[in-house]
């Protein structure tokens, strides 16, 4: 059984560069807040930063483990679903190294609510050339009546926030890892929104006046990896497939059709990456081009199910 508490969960692939600073910083933190690492680089550069740092502070609460390189992110998705059965606390946080984490505020967010919170979000607001995670915009809550977990998932697609980076419990995450481990990935991102419906079904959500700035990540690396990772999604001949793929398994277990689902990932899509980012970094003609692919591509998707099937 799972205590009270929250786990730093830091994956390492590469960037090693980041990688003693950030472990400065949550020694600094005097944090009681459990720290696990999970490696997958291609070389030991990372690893020979942990182990000298781990070293010289032998009393902290880090845990370190070494996997196989990343060859796909089906394999990495398999290092997350081992690393969150090393996890002992009731809640988890995942972290990249070159985040700034404000990990008072982390444990105060839990702290500060009831027993029966699954989850803390917020949304992204960016300040000059950071990004800062501020999680006081959502408290998702099992206790909490009034809509259905589709109508839910309807609410929070209109107005997405992405939850991977939530403070949420760690029973919930396996679950989600788990269940869409082994589809074939072509770009983490279309994970994204699926990751943040299923989480939406095990809890509603309220807002509340109070902020927990939590985390701080660098606006420049985001930027210079946006434009590649918007043309791979929209124009990858596999675009159809995995959406299809991902549609299937999630209402497997939920009462809802494939054309509902459709629906609010075509929302959530609009949201993040067609209105927010193409029209800042692309020129009419292309953002016109990228628009008609994705309407192409999730109309045949619709169009293979001549009629509803609402799951058993």
């Amino acid at each position: 059984m799972k205590h009270e508490g929250i786990t730093i969960l830091l994956t390492l692939f590469n960037r090693e560069f980041f990688t003693r600073s950030f472990l400065e910083a949550y020694a600094d933190s005097k944090t009681a807040m459990p720290l696990l690492i999970a490696d997958s680089s291609e070389t030991n550069s990372n690893c020979d930063i942990v182990m000298l740092f781990l070293k010289e502070n032998p009393t902290l609460k880090i845990k370190y483990t070494r996997y196989k390189a990343d060859t796909s992110y089906n394999t990495m998705l398999d290092k997350f679903c081992n690393a969150l059965d090393d996890i002992e606390t009731k809640y988890c946080m995942f972290a990249d190294n070159d985040d700034f984490l404000y990990y008072k505020n982390i444990e105060n967010s839990i702290v500060e609510f009831n027993k029966d919170v699954t989850m803390v979000s917020g949304d992204v607001h960016l300040e000059r050339c950071f990004s800062k995670i501020c999680i006081h915009t959502r408290v998702f809550d099992k206790s909490i009546e009034g809509k259905d977990p589709a109508k839910r998932i309807a609410a929070h697609s209109s107005n997405y926030a992405e939850l991977w980076y939530s403070v949420s419990e760690t029973k919930n995450k396996q679950k989600i890892i788990k269940k869409y481990a082994h589809i074939d990935i072509f770009d983490i991102n279309m994970l994204y929104p699926f990751y943040s419906f299923e989480h939406l079904w095990f809890g509603g959500y309220k807002i509340i006046p109070k902020k927990f700035l939590i985390r701080k990540i660098s606006d420049t690396s985001i930027q210079s990896s946006l434009k590649d990772q918007r043309m791979n999604i929209l124009l990858n001949p596999e675009f159809s497939k995995q959406l299809s793929s991902y549609i299937d398994i999630f209402i497997k277990d939920k009462d809802l059709t494939r054309e509902e689902v459709i629906r609010l990932f075509s929302e959530v899509y609009d949201q993040r990456y067609f209105n927010k980012y193409v029209s800042l970094l692309f020129k009419a003609p292309i953002r016109i081009l990228f628009f008609l692919k994705k309407r192409i591509n999730i109309k045949r998707i619709t169009a293979k199910q001549s009629t509803p099937n609402r799951s058993d």
